[in-house]
């Protein structure tokens, strides 16, 4: 029998930038949860530079507190060119759809990224 799984773990960061993806409501969180309250914390703080849509509306680009639920992915840039180069990636090109809108995972995210800056 051939074993099909992935022998590697595709590649989930980057050093141009961070990311958190997850909704950015602070209301959507349990604030009993020590992670969620340190994103809560970041983004109050303005830690992060932007939004990008990773469901849906894909790559769509609002700043922090125009995005509404939780399709997307809080970005800190840590080039200054991170947001120039997103708004020219044309995110649909080998995206998936899942139920019924196109989407990208967090591996397909970070290639995509790569496959532009390279």
């Amino acid at each position: 029998m051939i074993n099909l799984r992935r022998k590697h773990k595709e590649k989930t960061q980057h050093p141009d930038f961070e990311y958190y993806r997850g909704s950015p409501d602070p209301s959507h969180y349990n604030l009993h949860n020590k992670s969620h309250r340190r994103i809560i914390s970041k983004i109050n703080d303005g830690y992060y530079d932007f939004a990008i849509c990773w469901w849906g509306d894909l790559g769509r680009i609002v700043e922090i507190g125009e995005e509404k639920g939780g399709n997307y992915m809080l970005i800190k840039d840590l080039t200054g060119e991170v947001r120039k180069n997103m708004e020219d990636i044309d995110w649909k090109d080998g995206m998936m759809i899942c139920t019924g809108a196109p989407q990208l995972t967090r591996e397909m995210f970070v290639a995509k990224y790569d496959e532009y800056i390279k």
